[in-house]
């Protein structure tokens, strides 16, 4: 299965109002939002985070953000589909499965201490929490002004792709029974 990478392909903005989106005084964070893309890199060339170790000054650190696992795959069906891949949800499981093998493979060669982990659901319950959290991780201290402006452009709620596919009972189970170490959250 081929899956297109590319940079704009969500109708998600992410300008905060009153704040510094792609304006800086001083560099002090950097990131990238696709997790799928810099996790295709190092499942291809695991190498590539010892290079990065080398490369960069300073720490590493890594935002784990944790989704349902039924809206993540729905949607990377859903992405296949609007670029006429022809998607199947057996293969979309098979892709993410291997994705998530690859994230926990790097998280054996991170310190637990250098990995901020979270459910994007709970994150959408409360915004600030999590993004004082997360700028406290990173050894930046937000201002109420950049937690509050943040966290008004949150989504109200999660986007439910898992609605807009059909899963039979068989691939529902094949899910949950993924032994994927960070889905524990899911299946309590």
């Amino acid at each position: 299965m081929v899956l297109l990478y590319c940079r704009y392909r969500s109708s998600y903005i992410y300008d905060v109002p009153n704040q510094w989106y792609g304006r800086f005084q001083k560099l002090q964070v950097i990131g990238d939002k696709h997790g799928e893309g810099a996790t295709l890199r190092l499942q291809k060339r695991p190498g590539l985070l010892s290079h990065l170790r080398k490369t960069i000054y300073g720490k590493i650190k890594f935002i784990h953000v944790v989704r349902n696992p039924y809206d993540n795959i729905s949607t990377i069906c859903k992405r296949a589909e609007k670029h006429d891949l022809n998607p199947d949800l057996k293969k979309c499981i098979e892709y993410y499965f291997s994705l998530c093998a690859t994230v926990v493979s790097i998280k054996k060669h991170v310190e637990s201490t250098d990995i901020f982990e979270f459910r994007h659901e709970s994150f959408i319950v409360e915004p600030k929490d999590y993004l004082k959290k997360l700028c406290q991780f990173l050894g930046v201290e937000p201002s109420e002004n950049y937690l509050n402006d943040c966290a008004s452009i949150v989504y109200k709620s999660p986007h439910k792709s898992r609605y807009d596919i059909a899963w039979d009972l068989e691939l529902i189970n094949t899910v949950k029974d993924g032994k994927v170490p960070f889905f524990k959250w899911l299946f309590l």
